[in-house]
Formats: structure tokens, sequence, C-alpha cells
């Protein structure tokens, strides 16, 4: 089972670079599909899922577990389309729950849903909490099993405190912090047989009023809504989620704002950044924009087909260098 890094900070995500290869020039002359016709089935984006009910809390414990309603927590860094179904996104259910304050074993369950590109689940059976002694820390960690599409994938949580242990946690749009007089971090994790184990960052509901990073190219433009998922100045190489792509493409108008059809990575200080928004609708042959930036000179913008294929390299691409 693969399981991706963390990297040089505590939830920085792997970045997987998208091979490209010389491709057949695309057609600048075709005729754009209009953006408001039905596309085919096979090239048709699905909507995303919701739940409707979470399942109820299991447990027990004289310290409690407080979630806001920021305890929404994505896969993030994604930019591959091959890796687009190993989307996830996990909210868990705001509220106070009863957290072991001693080490042992039991029974656990958060009210979770958990959603995929083309499915959604929320009825989950009872997992398992472990509270153990660690070397400097007592760690505790929370597995969850679930069934998305037949297939079984396990939800984990990881708490490790410190110091004097806090009396309660929370869990938010920021990780997991402890109150004052302890130290706490936090892990979430999502794997599967498929698809390895993926880290979750905070996704929570965007700052509005941020303004948009704008690349422009010969053949139109497009801008970048994105939202920096920790904003407290600790973290190097923060994930960064990428919530809406507005733009231009040979004269058709596209919009993206879906969480399963746009991918951002961003590491080493803004240097290296790479985006994958895929249209609703294809334009011509294209149903993709793929690209990377931050440093002069390395701006590159191309097209992509419905399987991910590179289709034509853009020209004339002027990206920002710094964020």
């Amino acid at each position: 089972m693969v399981i991706r890094g963390y990297g040089g900070s505590m939830l920085s995500i792997s970045i997987w670079l998208l091979g490209c290869q010389a491709q057949p020039a695309e057609s600048t002359t075709d005729t754009p599909t209009d953006t408001h016709t039905s596309p085919t089935a096979d090239t048709a984006t699905p909507p995303a899922p919701s739940c409707d009910s979470p399942p109820s809390f299991v447990g027990s414990g004289s310290a409690e577990l407080s979630v806001t309603s920021d305890a929404v927590f994505c896969v993030l860094g994604v930019t591959d389309m091959d890796e687009l179904a190993a989307l996830r996104r996990v909210t868990v259910t705001p509220g106070t729950y009863a957290w072991p304050a001693d080490v042992g074993s039991q029974d656990y369950r958060l009210p979770t849903c958990v959603e995929a590109p083309d499915s959604s689940v929320a009825a989950q059976p009872r997992g398992s909490l472990q509270r153990k002694s660690g070397i400097n820390s007592i760690i505790t960690t929370y597995l969850q099993p679930y069934t998305l599409d037949g297939g079984e994938e396990t939800l984990q949580l990881v708490v490790d405190q410190w110091g004097d242990a806090p009396p309660a946690v929370a869990l938010d749009g920021l990780m997991s912090r402890g109150d004052t007089g302890g130290q706490t971090a936090a892990w979430l994790t999502t794997c599967s047989a498929n698809d390895g184990c993926w880290p979750l960052s905070p996704c929570r509901t965007p700052r509005a009023g941020d303004a948009p990073e704008r690349i422009t190219f010969d053949r139109g433009h497009l801008d970048l809504h994105i939202d920096v998922v920790f904003d407290e100045g600790v973290w190097i190489d923060e994930p960064r989620l990428l919530y809406l792509a507005e733009g231009q493409l040979d004269g058709t108008d596209f919009s993206q704002g879906s969480y399963f059809d746009l991918g951002y990575a961003y590491a080493a200080h803004g240097l290296d950044r790479e985006l994958l928004v895929r249209f609703e609708h294809p334009i011509g042959k294209a149903c993709a924009l793929w690209g990377r930036y931050g440093r002069p000179g390395l701006e590159i913008l191309r097209t992509l087909d419905c399987s991910g294929t590179p289709l034509t390299d853009l020209g004339g691409v002027d990206a920002p260098g710094t964020h």
C-alpha cells in the first residue's frame, strides 16, 4: 500500500507531477463547443455528492473533543487527472464529544461524511480508538472503516499530545490544537486498496474577497481563486485550496468551482506551483488545463484531452511569480 508523505512540514502535501510527453498538436481552428450544450456521457463531469445524515456518535471518556463548523478536510495537491479519483472530502459534524483521558481501547465513531468524486457515504460501522503512551507523549489513534462504491476504505485520525496533556482537543479548520498548558498535533489520512493513503488538510469554506491570480496566454486567460489553508504564518509550504477557476479559451468562457475537478500544488516557497482545471464541458478537443508556474521562465500551460493526454502547449504565458 502506498503512503503519501508529508514532506518537510507536518501537513505538506506530496506533489505528483503530470508526466508529459510530446503529443500531436491540437488544432487551434476547431470550432469551440458551446459551453451550454450537454456533453456526451463519457465526458460529463459528475456532480459533487453530499451526505444527508451522518451516523450517530459512539464513544466515552472524561475529556472532550470539540469540533467546529470548519472541520472539513480534503486531499490537496493532486494535479494529475489520473489521480482525481483519489480525492476525498471529509466533514465532521460540529459538536462536543467524549474523548478518552486515560490509555486504553474502545469502540468509537465520530459523525463523519466522506465524499468521493461521484459518491458519498455517511452510514458507517463502529470504528476503534486506542490511546497509548509514547516515548514523550500520549498518542490517540482513531480508525473508521467505510465503504465507497463497494470498496473498503479507512479514515484515520492520529492525535499526539505532549507536555501537560490538555483537558480538551479542538478539531477545526486549522487542524487540531490543545488548550493552554499542553501541545497537540493531529493528522488525518484516508486509505484505500486502489489509491493508497493520502493525507487530508483543512479545506474550510474559503474566505471571500481574495484577489485571484491571473494567468494570461495567447488564446485566453485563467483566473485562480486560491485560499491559504494555514494562515497563521507557521507553514513554509502551506497547503492551498483552489476553489474557483474562471477564464476563457478560444473565445469560450468557462467557470469551475467543484473541488473534485480542481487541483493545486504549492511548494518550494511558491517557486513550484501546479494547477489542474477540468472543464464542466469540453472546449473543442480540450477537457482541461494543466500548468506549472512560480519561477520566471518556467511558465507552462497546456490543454489536455478527456483522458488527461497533453494536447497543446499554449503560447505567450504570463503567470505571477508570487502569491
